[in-house]
């Protein structure tokens, strides 16, 4: 308690005073401020985020697809190089042009499309078609299973080719 002293009249009088509470308690605690970033900032910055790595995944998606067909390319190329390697060790191959090798895998299309030439055919055998012959090499014994010439067939006849007697 603390002791003021009052004068009044010219006569000095000696007070207790109670203390006198100066501050009335604050029910809520005192928060720091937050930073608060608006609604449209936050929504742009994670659009703008999400938006980036979409792209970049793009981007390096088409680069892997486009390398695996160069690599299947390449493969397929070596494939069919090794293969008319090994079928020349077999046969004589005069022809300058470069043939289409095919390796089978569905033998029932074949013999349907033409039985006497496919007859011997398995999964797995390579058919070798130069312009003038096809050839059917297995390829896991180094043997020719079939060899048959490629027959042009005529051109129409037009009215034009044929002349009147």
């Amino acid at each position: 308690m603390s002791k003021a002293i009052k004068k009044s009249k010219g006569i000095a009088t000696a007070i207790e005073q109670k203390p006198v509470a100066t501050s009335v308690p604050n029910p809520l605690p005192v928060r720091k401020p937050k930073v608060v970033l608006p609604k449209r900032v936050a929504f742009t910055f994670v659009l703008v985020v999400a938006l980036g790595g979409a792209m970049f995944f793009y981007f390096k998606y088409q680069d892997a697809k486009k390398q695996a067909n160069t690599t299947q390319e390449e493969k397929l190329q070596s494939e069919s190089t090794n293969v008319l390697e090994r079928l020349k060790k077999v046969i004589l191959i005069t022809e300058a042009d470069t043939p289409t090798v095919a390796r089978t895998e569905d033998i029932a299309i074949l013999q349907s499309s033409n039985p006497e030439f496919y007859k011997y055919v398995q999964t797995g055998d390579y058919v070798i078609i130069f312009p003038t012959r096809a050839i059917i090499y297995r390829a896991s014994v180094n043997q020719i299973i079939n060899v048959a010439p490629i027959l042009k067939t005529a051109e129409p006849i037009t009215s034009n080719d044929v002349s009147k007697p």
